[in-house]
């Protein structure tokens, strides 16, 4: 039943009502006399009468006229809050560059109103065909963008569409017809070998006094990048509290990882101390490790100036080329696909990679120590020096002969891996005949002792080593 009001509300209104087609009564304000708030509110109730009886389809929230500024704000308060994967935020590079695309577009088709956007597929393929991207450099000419960078402007306008219609703010996709652009990448990365990589950070162990300032925290910083292949946000977000001195790692969050899931990352043995060392005195939510803000860039420059190029057999050596050299050390390392996957922190194939395998924390403290010795001199010193039996052993006080610490270290001296029953026996038999074989204290039995290579206190200096220092 419509009705108005006869009084007039302190506005200057007039009020009205209806039942709509649901049988609840709605009401409605409009600024008139009596009679067309009175006839407003009839022609209302006769267009929910005709959707009571079925001559006419029932209303779409869609048809609600919208801004595009206020339906645009509140999908990018959703990015920001729930948007990414698995119900965690946008990433904040993610959440600007999606910003900028919907700005860039409401410019480029005039949007106003949501409603603009029907029937624009032929618009927004002239917009991406004239697309130009600014130069890298002053003084160059505009350059034409890549396949990839115009699959990333029409993939913003193409989600947003799709929240749209997931919302019932629209009815259809008006960009269903668009092709999708090539977006093979026109250049490949390449990994650093081994020799490059120490040269790396060796050079800037030793750079000039303009570097003096940064050259141990951009140190650590590639030494960290190359020995997890965490990602250049990853880096970013990496904080003092995440490091683990007990475990010997570092722990990842979901908040800011690619693949947005909690991660616990190995580190070799060294660095995890010279990071505890750089992490006294500052905050727990004070950055971890130093990365450039235009990390490529510095990169080159560090290439150049440690004797490299930047190009080389199978492609450039960026910033994200770090990841590709601390997989492929993985792989000569000797570790498995799993293993690789697991490290490298990828998404598994299938039920068996997801719920059956499973690979034991060890043997990844055991690879990620296997590609610190490859890049760190460091970590190679304390790993002969467990070999030769030199680190920091204790001296028996009958004899003055170093003592092994347990049978594994005693079988490892001898070139073995670990101590069978029956290589235990052996070393027992040869103690015997000799009465100069295997001896330990019952103190240090099946004990390790990290040898201290580097000291951080105040009132000694950092002792070098090889001519590297943290």
């Amino acid at each position: 039943m419509a009705g108005a009001s006869q009084k007039c509300l302190p506005s200057g209104l007039r009020r009205g009502w209806f039942t709509n087609w649901k049988g609840r009564r709605e009401f409605f304000t409009h600024r008139g006399k009596h009679k067309e708030v009175l006839a407003l509110a009839n022609d209302l109730q006769a267009q929910h009468n005709r959707v009571r009886i079925g001559v006419d389809p029932p209303p779409k929230s869609s048809d609600t006229p919208r801004t595009f500024d206020e339906v645009c704000a509140e999908y990018l308060e959703w990015g920001r809050a729930s948007g990414g994967r698995n119900g965690h935020p946008w990433g904040t590079k993610h959440a600007q560059k999606r910003a900028f695309h919907l700005d860039y577009w409401q410019g480029e088709l005039g949007l106003s109103m949501l409603t603009d956007l029907d029937g624009c597929l032929s618009r927004v393929e002239k917009a991406l065909r004239d697309l130009v991207c600014a130069p890298k450099r002053k003084g160059d000419a505009p350059r034409k963008p890549t396949g990839k960078t115009l699959q990333n402007y029409a993939e913003a306008l193409h989600a947003f569409i799709a929240w749209s219609i997931q919302h019932g703010y629209m009815d259809a996709d008006p960009l269903a017809g668009l092709v999708e652009f090539d977006a093979t990448p026109q250049q490949t990365r390449r990994s650093l070998t081994a020799a490059e990589a120490q040269a790396l950070l060796a050079t800037i162990d030793t750079a000039g006094s303009a570097y003096a300032r940064f050259a141990r925290r951009r140190r650590m910083g590639y030494a960290v990048a190359i020995t997890t292949g965490l990602r250049v946000l990853e880096l970013q977000s990496l904080r003092a509290k995440h490091l683990d001195t007990t475990r010997g790692g570092l722990k990842l969050e979901a908040a800011w990882t690619k693949n947005r899931r909690d991660g616990w990352q190995p580190l070799p043995r060294v660095l995890v101390d010279a990071l505890a060392a750089a992490a006294k005195g500052i905050g727990a939510n004070d950055p971890l490790v130093f990365v450039a803000r235009e990390t490529s860039n510095a990169l080159e420059r560090d290439l150049v100036r440690a004797g490299l190029t930047k190009w080389g057999p199978g492609g450039r050596a960026d910033f994200h080329a770090l990841r590709h050299t601390f997989v492929t050390m993985l792989h000569a390392a000797g570790a498995t696909f799993e293993e690789v996957r697991l490290l490298a922190r990828h998404a598994p194939r299938g039920l068996t990679d997801k719920t059956y395998l499973h690979v034991r924390p060890e043997r990844l403290h055991d690879l990620a120590e296997a590609v610190g010795r490859m890049v760190l001199p460091e970590a190679a010193a304390v790993a002969e020096a467990v070999r030769t039996g030199t680190d920091d052993a204790p001296i028996m006080p009958e004899t003055g002969e170093t003592c092994a610490r347990s049978v594994h270290e005693a079988r490892a001296r001898t070139g073995a891996a670990s101590a069978t029953a029956e290589s235990v026996s052996r070393l027992a038999k040869a103690r015997d005949e000799s009465l100069r074989g295997f001896k330990s204290l019952p103190a240090h039995h099946f004990r390790l002792r990290q040898a201290r290579l580097f000291s951080r206190t105040k009132h000694d200096k950092p002792r070098q080593y090889r001519g590297l220092c943290w």
